[in-house]
């Protein structure tokens, strides 16, 4: 191998390194900074409402007086994981359907395909406002609305790659051999297509994140008081000049978590790109 192309995949494999420290770093930070913090979440003290940074509160306190650091650590525990499962999901159902439409028969294709071109002629963000709404505002909501929509992304990944890798010399040797349809899908192209399927859903998580601050900012994501990064953003923005810390604090952790997810997408490419 050359210099070159041990610089690039050291140069990926830094990414990833970097990506997940992001966002497994803010996670165990949620879980350890509510753990050693003396303040609730949810628990209200008027009389210390909106104190600015101090040795107490490092991060101010909110308009009822609860402590902004010990909710954004909190609320770290629920947006990442709802980003995780709003992606984990769909990909599940995409993957599969994907499968099906670019291994399975022509009439499977179309039927499938059909489906995605009908969820597609919809605008996303109307689409999943539209469904947060009819289901009631909540984590699972939101979890069943992205289901929902971003599946179509993951069929459409998987399809290609698999009707582009189907007429591969190992796919047809490996039919030859007397193995059945399914078997090799299962065992030899799926683990093929994988890879940019990882690419794809780590990219996908960045919307999730956005998707999830921007309803809970809407008041149709997570209910209160459960701390939720947009939902704080939502709370301080019209103190934003008096009190910059409420809204500035939860925004940046959602810009960091998603660089986070950006870098894992990036390097994921990458390396699907040099299979």
């Amino acid at each position: 191998m050359s210099d070159e192309m041990l610089d690039e995949r050291r140069g990926v494999d830094s990414l990833l390194r970097w990506g997940l420290g992001i966002v497994i770093g803010v996670f165990v930070l949620g879980l350890v900074g509510v753990w050693v913090s003396k303040y609730d979440p949810t628990v209200q003290n008027v009389r210390e409402r909106l104190a600015p940074p101090s040795a107490d509160h490092w991060l101010g306190t909110d308009r009822l007086g609860r402590d902004v650091f010990t909710r954004i650590a909190y609320a770290a525990r629920i947006d990442i994981p709802l980003a995780l499962a709003a992606t984990l999901v769909p990909a599940l159902i995409g993957t599969v359907l994907g499968s099906l439409a670019g291994y399975g028969r022509r009439r499977v294709d179309s039927v499938v395909m059909r489906l995605a071109d009908a969820v597609q002629a919809f605008p996303i963000y109307v689409f999943l406002v539209a469904l947060v709404f009819l289901l009631g505002p909540g984590a699972k909501s939101f979890i069943v609305a992205s289901a929902a929509i971003g599946w179509v992304g993951y069929a459409r990944v998987t399809r290609a790659e698999v009707m582009r890798l189907k007429g591969s010399d190992f796919i047809v040797a490996a039919q030859a051999a007397g193995l059945g349809r399914w078997r090799v899908l299962r065992r030899h192209l799926l683990p093929n297509v994988m890879p940019q399927v990882y690419a794809y859903l780590a990219s996908d998580a960045v919307l999730a994140l956005v998707a999830l601050s921007s309803l809970s900012f809407l008041q149709l994501g997570v209910r209160p008081p459960t701390p939720e990064w947009g939902q704080m953003v939502s709370d301080g923005v019209d103190r934003i000049r008096e009190e910059s810390w409420l809204s500035t604090a939860p925004g940046l952790a959602i810009v960091i978590v998603g660089v986070g997810f950006s870098l894992i997408a990036y390097g994921a490419e990458r390396q699907a790109a040099r299979r």
